[in-house]
């Protein structure tokens, strides 16, 4: 029988959007030490937003975290979000997560197909080769405002002493780009689980990755895009 505990460890899980929380999240809750909220508390569309628009970030965190009957629970917070907790706040925590994803085309790839609409945005099934236009210009101008806040969170995250802090990147949890897993790989697992403080067991999860394909496959103007990127510090990831 698994122990319940009255007063969990809290800790944050802070994102980009894109870059595999809602993947991580599943896998953590999967656990049955581990309470992840796999909403984002702080999203405006969020219920607990709704439902009590005038509360502090901090309030919306604490009805998140603060569920009995698991040794830690976890919530999500994106990078923009995060700056909006005080940092009394975030020196109060038992840890943060950071889970960050190397590949930034992707993740902006990603996200204009997923504003668009023109995907779901996760599924239990895996879906067909479907190409999409992507504007290049629009493509260069989001990886840059993207790496700019990243950079700006991870060195707001670094002015937090105190607080444990675990930096996992998202090829590590997938087996890789382009990879397609149900389970995070063990290394990657048994370093979660001793972070958290909780005995190692398999995390897993049932979802797909709704844009698995090559980006040459999936991008329809790919070579304007590819044009596009050439010269410029995002280079590297056109082959991936």
């Amino acid at each position: 029988m698994t122990q319940r505990w009255d007063t969990p460890s809290r800790v944050l899980l802070v994102f980009t959007q894109r870059g595999g929380s809602t993947y991580l999240a599943h896998c953590l809750d999967s656990h049955p030490d581990i309470g992840c909220e796999r909403g984002e508390p702080l999203c405006r569309d969020h219920v607990w937003m709704q439902a009590f628009p005038r509360a502090r970030p901090e309030q919306l965190l604490d009805l998140a975290l603060n569920r009995p009957g698991y040794k830690v629970t976890v919530a999500r917070v994106t990078h923009r979000a995060v700056r909006q907790v005080p940092i009394t706040y975030l020196q109060s925590l038992d840890g943060i997560i950071h889970l960050h994803r190397e590949n930034i085309v992707r993740i902006i790839v990603s996200a204009m197909i997923n504003a668009k609409g023109w995907r779901v945005t996760h599924t239990y099934e895996p879906l067909p080769l479907q190409q999409f236009y992507i504007d290049p210009r629009v493509l260069l101008s989001e990886c840059h405002r993207y790496l700019g806040n990243v950079r700006r969170t991870r060195k707001w995250l670094g002015r937090k002493p105190g607080v444990p802090f675990l930096k996992i990147g998202y090829e590590g949890i997938v087996g890789g780009e382009g990879q397609e897993s149900s389970e995070i790989p063990e290394p990657a697992g048994r370093k979660v689980c001793e972070f958290l403080g909780v005995e190692y067991r398999p995390l897993t999860c049932d979802l797909k990755r709704t844009n698995p394909e090559p980006l040459h496959k999936l991008i329809e103007n790919w070579r304007e895009v590819r044009a596009a990127l050439l010269g410029t510090p995002f280079e590297k990831w056109i082959h991936s």
